[in-house]
């Protein structure tokens, strides 16, 4: 699993005294109640530690909802780690400021399979919250299970530039996942995938024509990188590794890339970013 420099700004405001979770964001299309993750990550740790606080939440909206980026699952993450920094939690018997990700993981695994690497992730971006030294603070997670056992690359691999693609629709993971157990041309894995395999092509692309077509530009228009979806979709991507020596070359193709992009799909959310 590879984290990259989209996202969104959270923060959160703790009163003493006070009850309830409240979430705010200028995005009208997010749910403010249960179905929102960070919502429900706030819940969790309340269970587990905060009984007598209100917990306010302000969510800066930058990674597309229900475009396969995993972006609910980040901002639970970044919910968890930051009440996780500020306050003991029962059950993790560290002091506050030794509470390891791989404990957090476990919490975080409750609320969804991309949690724990979120948490993992958010670690490495906010080296402030105090986690940075873990050996789980990564951008690139080696997952195993549906996502909860977790460790680095045996070999780290180089940054690279991403050029993101998203389409006008939502497309829900659960739909994805009965459409994959009905696909006659699935076969359950026995062993790891390969480094860059995503067995929902096989079903998303069919089910939404548009990702098809996505995938299709970006194969045919592939600067020396690999294009595929990301998660269930419906974001598509194509991601150029950076030569550590010359990595303006990749830069420089990947914006190349995202301008033909953006003329290509122009009612369509297309971002340039990298590799954390």
């Amino acid at each position: 699993m590879q984290a990259i420099s989209l996202m969104d700004e959270i923060t959160i405001e703790i009163s003493e005294g006070a009850s309830g979770v409240s979430v705010f964001s200028e995005d009208g299309a997010m749910p403010k109640d249960d179905t929102n993750l960070a919502v429900r990550a706030a819940k969790l740790m309340r269970f587990d530690g905060f009984d007598d606080v209100g917990v306010a939440i302000s969510i800066d909206k930058k990674i597309p909802q229900a475009a396969g980026l995993a972006g609910g699952s980040a901002d639970a993450a970044a919910v968890m780690l930051a009440l996780a920094s500020t306050s003991r939690v029962e059950g993790l018997t560290a002091p506050v400021g030794a509470v390891s990700l791989s404990e957090l993981t476990l919490l975080g695994i409750k609320l969804g399979a991309d949690v724990p690497f979120c948490i993992c992730t958010a670690a490495k971006a906010n080296p402030l919250l105090g986690f940075s030294g873990d050996e789980l603070a990564q951008g690139t997670l080696w997952a195993e299970g549906i996502g909860e056992k977790l460790s680095p690359l045996k070999a780290p691999r180089p940054k690279a530039s991403v050029v993101l693609i998203k389409p006008k629709i939502s497309v829900a993971t659960p739909t994805v996942f009965k459409l994959l157990d009905d696909e006659p041309l699935w076969v359950p894995r026995t062993g790891p995938a390969e480094m860059f395999e995503n067995d929902l092509e096989l079903v998303t692309p069919k089910a939404f024509p548009v990702v098809a077509e996505i995938l299709a530009w970006l194969r045919a228009n592939e600067v020396g990188g690999v294009s595929m979806m990301s998660g269930s979709g419906p974001t598509c991507f194509s991601y150029i590794e950076q030569d550590p020596c010359k990595p303006d070359e990749a830069k420089s193709l990947a914006a190349r890339l995202y301008s033909e992009a953006k003329k290509a799909f122009p009612e369509f959310e297309v971002f340039l970013v990298e590799t954390l």
